[in-house]
């Protein structure tokens, strides 16, 4: 039981530090590029490798974000790395 506490307590601590940052990113201009469930996007998207889809709608969508990525004033500063279903 103590040990379920202590791991609602970090989920809420992270929850709460992801808040923050993206606040601050938010201040600085910054907008993070979309992944999970988006089209991959030249430029924009680093398919890294890809997953069997589990149905044909998903095939061609991102599955996963590997590492987020980050534009400013429509500059891609960082793509997102990404695994997509196939």
């Amino acid at each position: 039981a103590a040990d379920a506490r202590g791991d609602d307590r970090l989920r809420q601590r992270a929850a709460r530090l992801e808040k923050r940052t993206g606040t601050l990113l938010a201040r600085l201009g910054l907008e993070e590029i979309p992944g999970t469930g988006a089209a991959p996007e030249p430029g924009v998207h680093d398919v890294v490798r890809t997953v069997p889809a589990g149905s044909p709608g998903q095939a061609g969508l991102v599955a996963e974000v590997l590492a987020r990525g980050y534009r400013r004033n429509g500059e891609v500063l960082r793509r997102a790395q990404v695994v997509v279903y196939g």
